[in-house]
């Protein structure tokens, strides 16, 4: 305990977020200070509390909500840990490890990255589990590939191919603030705008037709969410959702938490295909003109 109170208020005072600890204990014990090895408990104390990092390594595949909404997905949390009485913690070199892969597994996400994409994704592969019994390596060589894909598409691009550009907005990537001067008939001004990076897809009614084609295409796309890579059907759903204004796997009955497996997703995507052929036409109606 004498160790981590030198250690922890040094990290404290750099502000250090829990996440970036295992970079913070390396430099530490690269500047030689031998009491950082031990910092590696208290990673293991709070990852052992998160139902979220405990999740990950489960090998259960996580929920897929298209429209981001994840209603009660919260409660999911809440009553993990009424469950659990006492956390297995695991070991401090395992939790190191895997608070290690967690940081560049993330970074992947992220257009400014400590160390190149390739590295980057290297580094995450290096620090999985002996043999990768939770299958991760497919979903960081998907995230590697995803972030290969222009992320500006040629004005002539397909449908598919700008869904494969259309990601989420990358936290380095901040809305460009500017301000600007001007001096009309003599009088100064100044005047400031948000320049905002255009996205690479909108969702648009009249493409739904070739949305619902689109939902069994398995290759990568740029969209990365909490669960890491989503493929080219994903993101056509995830532009259904847009459209709809809510889950279309309501549509199907299969909007829920369960596990978002292989088998349950090519069923929604067989069922939501249906589903189009037999209601498509109600899309398709002219509205009236007062709701245009």
């Amino acid at each position: 305990m004498a160790a981590l109170a030198k250690v922890v208020p040094l990290l404290s005072y750099f502000e250090i977020d829990r996440d970036e600890f295992p970079i913070a204990q390396i430099f530490l014990m690269r500047a030689g200070l031998k009491e950082a090895a031990l910092l590696s408990y208290g990673i293991a104390d709070f990852r052992c509390r998160d139902y979220w990092q405990a999740a990950y390594w489960s090998g259960r595949e996580a929920a897929f909500d298209p429209s981001g909404k994840y209603d009660g997905i919260a409660k999911l949390a809440e009553d993990w840990k009424k469950e659990h009485t006492q956390f297995q913690m695991e070991a401090p070199s395992v939790a190191f490890r895997r608070a290690l892969h967690r940081y560049y597994f993330h970074m992947l996400k992220r257009k400014n990255r400590m160390l190149p994409l390739e590295a980057t994704g290297a580094i995450a592969v290096a620090t999985l589990d002996a043999g990768d019994p939770q299958k991760i390596k497919p979903r960081i060589d998907a995230m590697v590939a995803g972030n290969k894909i222009d992320a500006k598409p040629k004005a002539n691009a397909t449908l598919a191919e700008r869904l494969m550009a259309w990601g989420e907005m990358d936290p380095d990537e901040m809305h460009d603030f500017r301000v600007t001067s001007s001096n009309d008939k003599g009088s100064v001004g100044i005047s400031t705008a948000f320049a905002v990076p255009v996205a690479a897809y909108t969702p648009d009614t009249k493409d739904l037709a070739a949305l619902f084609a689109l939902l069994d295409d398995r290759r990568p796309t740029r969209w990365f969410d909490y669960q890491g890579p989503r493929t080219l059907g994903e993101n056509a759903l995830r532009a259904i959702a847009a459209i709809f204004e809510k889950n279309p796997l309501e549509q199907i009955g299969a909007a829920n938490l369960e596990p978002w497996t292989e088998a349950k997703r090519k069923k929604a995507t067989v069922d939501l295909q249906d589903w189009w052929q037999k209601h498509a036409a109600e899309y398709k109606k002219e509205k009236p003109a007062a709701e245009k």
